[in-house]
């Protein structure tokens, strides 16, 4: 970590805190709702107390730059609050449905905080580039290693009812999944740049555990760690890996025969390749939209939408349960409206620009990658551990440099 002054040891402590402690924290909520002293999507669980904590740390350290510029995120937040607050009080009376909007708005600003604080280290040369993508691998490899050791020790959680998958004690499976799935394949770039034993341990630990999770991301990108590694890295013996792979099918379904069997019936059951991928949420989507139309449609609801607890419902109904479209394209306009909408598709469409930019050709699959799926399939930008890759690889396109020589993130 280059740094020039004073600042360094205090934000040493907060980075590790970031990258290395959430990991912990997050396995601790997961313990939790396995033994029954706290609900799934439970509010004030440790994970949401520990980065709370964050929160209130890097506020200070933001506060001075924010002063200056972001203006748009100001414009933002006062939005979100109105919709959550003003129009939560009008229609409910029980101050957690509330609550569970403010959630949804601490998330979102929390990743924009992430943001400000890695981006004033990076442009002050108190962090470079290489030690940020050494903090984001490293963090992919906790959490792969505690996937692993859980799941060794029969105390894992499994990513689906019936069995199949692990996501060791995480309290979630879709954004663990895509989390440890785009930092797989970030990892094998960075054996790519640089050739040694200890990048190469590193991706082989995070792309395994991907096989582990077997979500439909982590599979998606154990797919892309294959095709980067077969046209970018090998460089002779391609034709003798296609014969192993062939000879050996047989040897690897028959292993993993739970996992592709339940991923085969997904499949065989969705109408197509977008419906497996989403699934069905395409559906969902229609539905909402003539829930949405049937209900009260003013100007202001267009604007800044109703909040996370309206979204697309009655809200004159009682009975109404929070839940999300898992589609964050609409789920940001159904909660925050137009204003929110733009915001989301600016920053998408910064992050696959500055990733272009950068020149890195795997950079910019992973960039894709996220964001369309994001787009398809949700858990990406309201799920705390999925949406710190709309931070990462953001950051990394704008600083990141190319070596024609070796692909090199410096």
């Amino acid at each position: 970590m280059g740094v020039i002054n004073g600042w360094y040891k205090k934000d040493e402590i907060i980075l590790k805190s970031i990258f290395f402690v959430v990991p912990f924290v997050d396995s601790l909520t997961g313990l939790l709702i396995k033994i029954g002293l706290m609900s799934e999507a439970a509010l004030f669980s440790p994970s949401q107390l520990f980065k709370f904590v964050i929160y209130l740390v890097l506020l200070p350290r933001t506060a001075g730059v924010m002063k200056r510029r972001y203006y748009t995120f100001y414009l933002f937040v006062l939005c979100m609050l109105f919709s959550e607050s003003i129009i939560g009080v009008i229609f409910f009376s029980r101050i957690n449905y509330i609550l569970r909007g403010y959630l949804n708005v601490f998330k979102l600003t929390y990743l924009f905080l992430l943001y400000i604080y890695i981006n004033e280290l990076l442009k002050k040369d108190l962090l470079n580039i290489k030690s940020l993508v050494g903090y984001i691998i490293n963090s992919g490899l906790i959490f792969s290693l505690l996937i692993i050791i859980t799941t060794v020790l029969k105390i894992n959680r499994s990513t689906y009812w019936s069995g199949v998958g692990t996501i060791g004690l995480f309290p979630g499976g879709n954004g663990v999944g895509l989390y440890v799935g785009a930092i797989s394949l970030l990892s094998i770039m960075q054996f790519d740049a640089q050739r040694n034993s200890k990048n190469a341990v590193r991706a082989i630990i995070i792309s395994i555990t991907s096989v582990f999770i077997t979500t439909k991301a982590s599979i998606v990108f154990l797919i892309l760690d294959f095709l980067y590694f077969f046209f970018f890295i090998l460089k002779k013996g391609k034709i003798i890996l296609v014969f192993v792979l062939l000879f050996s099918f047989n040897a690897v379904l028959s292993k993993f025969q739970d996992i592709f069997s339940f991923m085969i019936w997904r499949y065989e059951h969705s109408s197509g390749m977008f419906e497996f991928i989403a699934s069905a949420r395409d559906m969902f989507v229609v539905d909402a939209f003539k829930q949405f139309n049937a209900n009260i449609v003013t100007p202001i609801r267009y604007i800044t939408g109703f909040g996370a607890y309206i979204s697309f419902r009655d809200p004159y109904n009682p009975g109404v349960e929070f839940d999300t479209l898992e589609n964050d394209i609409f789920d940001v306009f159904f909660q925050y409206g137009a204003i929110g909408l733009i915001i989301y598709l600016s920053v998408s469409l910064r992050i696959i620009i500055d990733s272009c930019r950068a020149h890195i050709k795997g950079l910019t699959i992973l960039a894709l990658a996220v964001i369309g799926y994001s787009m398809a399939a949700g858990h990406t930008l309201f799920n705390a551990t999925g949406g710190l890759l709309f931070v990462y690889i953001l950051l990394i396109g704008k600083y990141a440099k190319y070596n024609a020589n070796n692909r090199y993130l410096y």
